[in-house]
């Protein structure tokens, strides 16, 4: 399994944890982001939405290089979601907590960003002849 493809799998972890967590303690999450307690409905609802989204993530994992496009694809709503959590918090108030899963999201796609740009500097060496490390 390439590096690429492990940060993918293994960012799926995060994302089913963080969805059922969500659907399983909503409670847990309100108070943890300061929101007043009657809005576990939408809580669970975002926490269903992180689980079947961790579910394209956990297949794009496994599936290997023939999914690299996705990867890539990737990196732009994980950047985007800490420039928007930044944004709520700005504008709307939001308690700056959120932040955190923002930047979660930024380091796991630096991460795969350099796991791309790993296994592309291993391809290239593997395909010059030089020894594969």
């Amino acid at each position: 399994m390439s590096r690429t493809s492990k940060s993918i799998l293994y960012f799926s972890f995060y994302m089913e944890t963080v969805g059922l967590v969500m659907i399983i303690f909503p409670q847990i999450v309100l108070k943890i982001l300061g929101i007043s307690p009657g809005a576990d409905v939408v809580v669970r609802f975002l926490g269903m939405v992180d689980v079947l989204m961790g579910y394209y993530y956990f297949r794009a994992g496994i599936g290997g290089e023939k999914l690299r496009n996705f990867y890539q694809l990737t990196l732009h709503t994980r950047f985007a979601a800490l420039v928007l959590l930044v944004f709520f918090v700005i504008v709307w108030n939001v308690n700056p907590v959120v932040i955190l899963f923002g930047l979660i999201d930024t380091g796991g796609a630096v991460w795969t960003i350099v796991s791309m740009q790993l296994d592309k500097n291993k391809k290239t060496k593997t395909d010059t002849g030089e020894p594969e490390k």
